[in-house]
């Protein structure tokens, strides 16, 4: 019983610092949006791999432990979190694999639906929730169904590519 016992509390000890799985309009877990990039390596309890900006530029992604999704760095300061894989929800209990219907209930009159940039059909489209004074929660969906989603400050949420 004690080998058991002891096997057990090792395995919770190998659970990464962002266990938590929960997006709020803050972060993921101990991350924070806004933190510095040492921050987040402290708070999620493992080095990220953040290549160097390009020359004139100052935007850089690392992948979430877990690979669950990315960080998007500006000046080396998070300023979004984005999710493409499922077993993340928001604190409202969004997900990926959601249908967009799923997101009208839980989002009612805050969710604003536009037609997908790349998307090829009716079902494809952005939804934003903004979530305070400088906070943007945007759903990607194709099929009616959220392919991912991400949260950030205003202007990094709205950044369609990314880094790109």
């Amino acid at each position: 019983m004690r080998l058991i016992a002891g096997i057990f509390a090792f395995a919770l000890c190998a659970v990464p610092a962002l266990g938590a799985d929960v997006l709020t309009s803050e972060g993921l877990g101990p991350v924070k949006i806004g933190m510095s990039h040492a921050e987040v390596e402290k708070a999620a309890g493992t080095k990220l791999k953040l290549p160097k900006p390009e020359p004139g530029g100052n935007c850089a992604t690392a992948k979430i432990p877990g690979g669950k999704g990315t960080f998007m760095f500006f000046d080396r300061r998070l300023v979004r979190i984005d999710i493409r894989q499922p077993g993340v929800t928001t604190a409202e209990g969004a997900a990926v694999g959601m249908t967009e219907n799923e997101l009208r209930k839980i989002y009612g009159k805050k969710a604003e639906f536009t037609p997908h940039r790349y998307g090829e059909g009716p079902g494809d489209h952005y939804v934003d929730v903004k979530l305070g004074k400088d906070r943007l929660l945007i759903f990607e969906t194709m099929k009616q169904r959220v392919e991912s989603f991400r949260i950030g400050t205003q202007e990094a949420a709205q950044l369609v590519e990314g880094c790109s």
